[in-house]
């Protein structure tokens, strides 16, 4: 099939690849790219750009939609002074040696440190010969200063979409 100088949405086949099935297409965005015949020439959901198009929309809906998120978050940790983007998610930072958020390895002392952070503030929890051991202390923790904050704040908000 010869689809040279056709035009697909916003691609004009200037001809074929070398790999088998293949034609390069140059976009009206000025990119050249590869894409697979039948690609443009099927009924449903044919390509019709590089991915440009693709890009466009998601810039459009990210730039509406993430500081309208950003702003509800921010209202929501500086109104419990606490910071829900991390206390939420189990996994430690990058840069954890432990493998346990709140846990660190004291190698003066040949110890294990837990602590937490709550309101902006650690709170020491305690040292430890073995790790599993300040684990359990950590998770206690949690239990007692997070999850009464995340459950007051959840409620708070259903309350807030059971009246809108």
């Amino acid at each position: 099939m010869n689809l040279k100088d056709r035009r697909f949405g916003r691609l004009v086949v200037e001809g074929n690849a070398s790999r088998k099935g293949y034609v390069i297409c140059l976009c009206d965005c000025g990119k050249r790219k590869e894409i697979r015949a039948t690609s443009l020439t099927k009924a449903f959901q044919p390509t019709r750009s590089c991915g440009c198009i693709h890009r466009e929309r998601v810039r459009t809906i990210g730039s509406k939609t993430i500081p309208q998120n950003m702003a509800k978050q921010v209202e929501t940790n500086m109104q419990y002074h606490t910071n829900f983007q991390v206390i939420g998610t189990q996994t430690p930072p990058k840069n954890n040696t432990s493998g346990h958020k709140g846990i660190s390895w004291d190698a003066d002392r040949k110890m294990w440190i837990a602590y937490i952070n709550v309101h902006n503030k650690r709170v020491f929890l305690g040292r430890y010969a073995k790790l599993d051991v300040a684990v359990d202390a950590r998770q206690r923790a949690e239990e007692k200063y997070h999850a009464p904050l995340i459950a007051q704040r959840d409620a708070e908000t259903e309350g807030k979409n059971d009246v809108g």
